[in-house]
């Protein structure tokens, strides 16, 4: 295998591997029989109570689709290795419980199956903390940044070139392909590249608990179809939108926003450095300004009288210090740093 596996080995804990139990059970009685009505609504239950719930099934699903261009001669061997696992008589429990050994077994036999296709595999994972920024050169010769906190898995094959966006925003410069597509999908979207530059951010505030994914997609260069990533158990129709440059979308809640026009130098600034903001309130500055410091910066206890105050200018994103020295110089504010943390209060 032709590969760049750059990942963190991280075990998950008592309750994430319960979900991924659960995940393979749920995938392993699809694969058994086809479910009533009442089962297709409890799965559906299941997949919503939360993100890790679909992610985990997400996973098993691809990591069984992996199989469908593999020689029945290379992977018959492996799945007759665990005979019980296919035998109707025994227990369904007994059969789930041998699922994760059967698909663990089948990942190992891909991937050897994988190493001797003359076909290219690359696979990597790309995670950057806060206030780092990284540019990374794709085998593709496309080039990708990658923003605060985020976090990236990309899967190229001889058909395609795909990237995952797990968290944070990332800017991708596009290499023509035209027998592999580029995709960058995140849990609920996905924009596939008809030309060459492209921004595309999962909403910070999505990170918080009960909060929609939102995706938002602009393009600096060419187009990009932006479509809704729908599940099968999700009731919205597949939507897609074709963003031409200087203009985006947001998708949320399985709705492609009507595309509109964006200021792709203001929200692409990001790649060069530099924040820039077009009459914002001074809390959205601070938020933003806060995604690339590992210092906290606090507004006053008592708000109210910045409340009213409007931020227009450019700001070094690395440097927090710097960027409060010059809002304090345009605004009517004051800047108290402590050990710990900035405290912006009225002056």
């Amino acid at each position: 295998m032709n590969a760049a596996l750059n990942s963190s080995s991280t075990t998950l804990d008592a309750q994430q591997s319960k979900i991924v139990e659960q995940a393979i059970e749920w995938h392993m009685r699809m694969q058994e029989n086809a479910f009533s009505p009442d089962e297709q609504a409890a799965l559906g239950d299941w997949l919503n109570q939360n993100a890790e719930h679909a992610q985990a099934y997400q996973r098993i699903q691809t990591l069984w689709q992996k199989f469908d261009d593999v020689e029945p001669a290379v992977i018959k061997p492996m799945l007759t290795s665990a005979p019980d696992f296919f035998n109707t008589h025994k227990s369904r429990k007994k059969s789930h419980k041998k699922a994760a050994v059967v698909l663990s077994v089948c990942l190992v036999g891909w991937m050897i199956y994988q190493q001797q296709k003359p076909e290219q595999l690359w696979l990597a994972h790309y995670q950057t903390q806060t206030g780092e920024q990284r540019t990374v050169q794709l085998p593709d010769n496309s080039t990708l940044v990658l923003n605060t906190e985020t976090v990236v898995e990309l899967d190229y094959t001889s058909k395609q070139r795909h990237i995952i966006l797990k968290q944070g925003e990332l800017f991708i410069t596009v290499a023509k392909d035209q027998n592999r597509p580029l995709v960058v999908s995140t849990q609920n979207a996905t924009a596939r590249a008809l030309g060459t530059q492209f921004m595309v951010q999962i909403s910070p505030d999505s990170a918080k608990e009960h909060v929609p994914i939102q995706t938002k997609v602009a393009v600096a260069e060419s187009q990009v179809e932006v479509c809704n990533n729908r599940q099968w158990y999700q009731r919205w129709s597949r939507n897609c939108v074709t963003l031409s440059a200087g203009e985006a979308t947001v998708v949320n809640q399985g709705n492609v926003a009507a595309k509109q026009p964006a200021d792709v130098a203001q929200i692409t600034g990001w790649v060069t450095g530099k924040l820039a903001f077009d009459n914002q309130p001074l809390s959205v500055v601070i938020a933003e300004l806060q995604r690339y410091s590992t210092v906290k910066l606090q507004l006053s206890a008592n708000p109210s009288s910045l409340q009213e105050l409007r931020v227009s200018g450019v700001f070094p994103a690395q440097d927090s210090a710097r960027s409060l020295e010059l809002l304090a110089s345009r605004l009517p504010i004051q800047i108290k740093q402590t050990d710990e943390k900035f405290i912006i209060s009225a002056r």
